[in-house]
């Protein structure tokens, strides 16, 4: 399921719906709704994903994934229990189901069911940042000026983020240091071809940075498809260095 703090389902969605927005063809149940996206080999229910044949003709899929985009070719392996929406080219066809039912927060927009930003009385905001709805600022946190924290954004105590550090779709542990210009939980480099040229694949996922870790300047973390980005303890990341 995505995280709601970063992600909201704009419309309810059926198999149906989803079939008609791409041209698909539906074989099993086409009133099943749809509420979220998931990777084929983790997929739960209520949630969308695809399938395209693997290089080596083998692909897992979770049975328990409410709909699943895939060509003719490979409807046949998929359990009978998954609605399958047939499409020439599956990724294409998720990439733009996804974003008419699900959207990630943007910056500058109002996100009145997160709430205001919670900022302890400890902390410390210097000049020209920008902080979203719904962030969270943890005990004695230092933030930099013209930091930029989008919707959901939560930073544990004692942290130290430096001038102009982007973060979006990201949970920052205590005692963690990002240095200036960093941006964490962008949009990852996955682009794939289609008739009309090359496609960027929609990006749900997060990225965790656990306690104590330490990253250098204009550093960037991208967040997963659907998984997390995940930073653990400890870590201690160069400048100029790009995870995704």
């Amino acid at each position: 399921m995505h995280d709601l703090r970063f992600y909201k389902l704009v419309r309810e969605v059926t198999v149906s719906d989803l079939a008609e927005l791409t041209g698909g063809q539906i074989e099993g149940d086409p009133d099943r709704r749809i509420v979220t996206v998931s990777a084929a080999s983790s997929a739960e229910k209520g949630a969308v994903c695809f399938v395209e044949k693997s290089r080596s003709g083998e692909q897992g899929i979770s049975d328990t994934v409410s709909a699943c985009f895939v060509t003719s070719e490979m409807a046949g392996q998929i359990s009978d229990k998954v609605s399958r929406i047939i499409v020439g080219q599956p990724k294409s066809a998720f990439a733009k189901a996804s974003e008419h039912f699900l959207k990630r927060r943007q910056l500058g927009e109002a996100q009145p069911d997160l709430g205001p930003a919670r900022i302890s009385e400890s902390a410390t905001v210097l000049a020209n940042a920008v902080i979203s709805d719904g962030v969270e600022i943890g005990d004695n946190s230092w933030i930099g000026p013209n930091v930029v924290i989008g919707p959901g954004v939560r930073i544990g105590s004692n942290c130290h983020i430096g001038a102009g550090v982007v973060l979006e779709a990201a949970l920052i542990g205590n005692n963690v240091t990002i240095k200036a210009n960093t941006v964490i939980g962008g949009d990852g480099f996955g682009l794939f071809p289609t008739s009309a040229g090359l496609e960027a694949v929609p990006h749900f996922g997060r990225v965790i940075i656990q306690d104590s870790a330490g990253i250098g300047s204009c550093v960037t973390v991208d967040r997963g498809a659907f998984g997390d980005t995940i930073i653990g303890e400890f870590t201690k990341i160069d400048n100029l260095t790009h995870i995704g």
